[in-house]
Parts: structure tokens; C-alpha cells; sequence
């Protein structure tokens, strides 16, 4: 008890003893959840930092939706072209953290009846994912996430190009006339809207409802609004 209220006093922490001291002496099983989810957190961030790098690849020949922050000079063989630098910095964190995890969960298995002697690298490993994954999202944020710039017109090209837009006519016009919308859309080379604008089935201020962006991105209704 005087160590915990001496702890207390040096962490600012509100740190208690526990209720079972001798399952603090062999279980680590709460150190291997908490860095477990700390290992989630990373997955987290690993599809996240893959999403931006996919938007924004390019500019010319891909989907280019995100201009990300030049953070070095670019590519020798490619002048002008802004590498995803910070993601793949991220991506290397969390490679690393994912790592880490694994060591604390072999350690925290790896005691024998009252005492698990694994602690130290147990305690090397948690300290140093934490470390590392605090300081990428704080470098993420700042050098990559704060400085994306939407490339609008290009999302709106690509919007507009989807096939995906011909479910919203399946209530309307039934999934066969949709499905004619898309083929013929594909053959000519023509958005869904162009298409529909030439078939006549609907006007353009239908077809403005219908395919408006705010509409379509816009959460399930409410019970209110159904």
C-alpha cells in the first residue's frame, strides 16, 4: 500500500492496490488486453492509411480524389509526383506494433504456476508501442491528414461514372430497365446520368434529386423521416 500511494504521488494517477495479489504475481492476462487493443487501434489506422493512399494515387492515371501534403522532394525517376510518405510511415508503425503485441502475448502465457518472469520485456514492448503509435498519429495528423486537399472535380467524375448510381433506379424502373441504363452506359462510354438524360426517363430536375451527392452519402432515414 505504501508503494501504490508513493506511485500515486510520482504519476498523478489514482493507482490502487489489488484485490488478488497473487494473480498480479502470475496472470498478465490484463497487460496482454490492453495491448491487444492497442493492436486493434493500429489495424484501425493501417486501413485507414491504405484508404488515403488509394485516394490519392495518381494524379493522371488513377483515382487522385486526395492531393496529400508534399512532405520530402518527390520521386528521381518521376518528377512532380508527391509520395504517401506518412502512410507508409504509419503503415511501418503499426507493423512494428503488431509485432510487439505478439512478444507480450508469448510473454504473458509464459509464467509458471505463481510467477511469470517475463515482465521486463513485457514491460519493454507495451512502453514502446505505446511510444511509437502515439507519435505516428501525432506526425499523421499533422504532416499528412490536416494538409489533404479534395480534388472535387474528380470526385464528381467518378461519382458520376459509377455504376453503382443504376441501384437507386431499381425501385423507379425495375432492376431489367436499370440494368439496359448500365449496359448501354458502358458500350458508349457515357455516364449513368448522360444515359438517362438521353433515354428521357426522367427530367433533369428529377434526375438532380435522384443522384444528388448529399443524398446518396446521406445516413439510412430515420423513423421520423420514414
Amino acid at each position: 500500500s505504501m508503494m501504490v500511494k508513493e506511485l500515486s504521488q510520482l504519476t498523478g494517477f489514482a493507482l490502487k492496490e489489488s484485490d488478488n495479489l497473487v494473480e498480479m504475481m502470475s496472470s498478465l492476462n490484463d497487460v496482454a488486453n490492453y495491448s491487444a487493443t492497442i493492436k486493434g487501434v493500429a489495424l484501425e489506422l493501417m486501413r485507414i492509411a491504405n484508404d488515403i493512399r488509394l485516394y490519392s494515387a495518381g494524379p493522371n492515371t488513377n483515382i487522385d480524389e486526395f492531393r496529400l501534403p508534399a512532405v520530402q522532394p518527390g520521386s528521381s525517376i518521376m518528377p512532380g509526383k508527391v509520395n504517401p510518405v506518412m502512410c507508409e510511415m504509419m503503415n511501418q508503425v503499426c507493423y512494428q506494433v503488431i509485432g510487439l503485441d505478439t512478444t507480450i502475448s508469448l510473454a504473458s502465457q509464459a509464467g509458471q504456476f505463481q510467477l511469470n518472469v517475463m515482465m521486463p520485456v513485457i514491460e519493454f514492448n507495451l512502453l514502446f508501442e505505446i511510444t511509437i503509435i502515439t507519435n505516428a498519429v501525432r506526425q499523421f495528423t499533422t504532416k499528412c491528414v490536416d494538409g489533404i486537399i479534395v480534388n472535387k472535380e474528380k470526385c464528381r467524375l467518378n461519382f458520376e461514372h459509377s455504376l453503382g448510381l443504376a441501384t437507386v433506379l431499381n425501385p423507379l424502373i425495375g432492376y431489367s430497365k436499370a440494368a439496359e441504363v448500365v449496359k448501354e452506359a458502358l458500350k458508349n462510354k457515357k455516364s449513368i446520368l448522360e444515359t438517362l438524360k438521353e433515354k428521357k426517363h426522367f427530367s433533369d430536375k428529377e434526375l438532380e434529386g435522384l443522384f444528388s451527392p448529399e443524398k446518396l452519402t446521406k445516413p439510412g432515414l430515420t423513423k421520423k423521416e420514414s
